[in-house]
């Protein structure tokens, strides 16, 4: 039987070596959900095997890529994460699994490089597309390799907290009430955070739906670090749309 799991490996090897490191994620191609849906559907014996091929795939691209052309990847990457987030979002075993295999793979090894993603969000979403994001952003980025904070999503948990509900308890009508007393503690929060995360070098995703006037200011104070792939982006993830991205000196 050996020679069978050998063929079925190569089988595996050529299936998951995509053409390009975009590829992987291009929201363009909804590559996210549709390669998911691979993973569901593989013989459950071989999901750890297929999943493991996908993380050597990734790292095999990695592997060729010069370090501008790394970090030209990181930005369509984060992109297309948001992307997909905003415009899907189904989330399941499979979806987080091929994520962690492919993304999260992804992004360790850019810091690895001695490179980081800092992305930078201003938009507003509807009151129930707001609580959507709040269940859904935190774990999709972080088994996608990328932190995630939002003022509004900190603000949400400590009302949460406060007011002993369950996930399924918490709605939107427990924010709004309590969001005036507790909005400046969750961006208090979330401004910590990111101050130790731009120390310990990590990849993150800061998304503020409420913005303030400092809001670019913060941006402006992380672009031209040493090793920072700093984006901003101010409009909708609609197709079409804008993100700007500033890149660090390479190494």
């Amino acid at each position: 039987m050996l020679w069978f799991h050998s063929i079925a490996n190569k089988d595996l090897a050529k299936k998951w070596l995509l053409p390009h490191i975009y590829d992987y994620w291009n929201e363009s191609t909804k590559a996210i959900a549709r390669f998911s849906r691979a993973i569901e559907v593989t013989d459950p014996n071989r999901r750890k095997t297929a999943l493991d091929v996908i993380s050597q795939s990734v790292l095999k691209h990695v592997g060729v890529l010069t370090d501008k052309e790394l970090c030209i990847a990181a930005f369509a990457a984060a992109e297309d994460l948001y992307k997909a987030a905003c415009a899907d979002g189904a989330w399941d075993e499979h979806t987080a699994d091929y994520l962690s295999a492919s993304a999260g793979v992804f992004f360790d090894a850019l810091k690895n490089r001695g490179y980081t993603v800092h992305y930078y969000i201003d938009n507003h979403f509807r009151r129930y597309q707001l609580r959507e994001a709040f269940f859904l952003y935190p774990k999709w980025f972080s088994v996608s390799g990328l932190m995630f904070i939002c003022p509004q999503y900190t603000a949400f948990r400590i009302i949460q907290t406060i007011c002993k509900l369950e996930d399924s308890e918490m709605n939107m009508r427990y924010y709004q009430k309590f969001l005036p007393e507790y909005y400046q503690d969750g961006r208090i929060i979330a401004e910590g955070l990111l101050a130790r995360w731009h120390m310990d070098n990590q990849n993150y995703i800061y998304l503020d739906a409420d913005s303030d006037e400092e809001f670019e200011q913060r941006y402006e104070k992380i672009c031209n670090q040493p090793g920072v792939i700093a984006m901003l982006r101010n409009e909708a993830p609609a197709q079409g749309s804008k993100c700007l991205v500033r890149y660090p000196e390479f190494k």
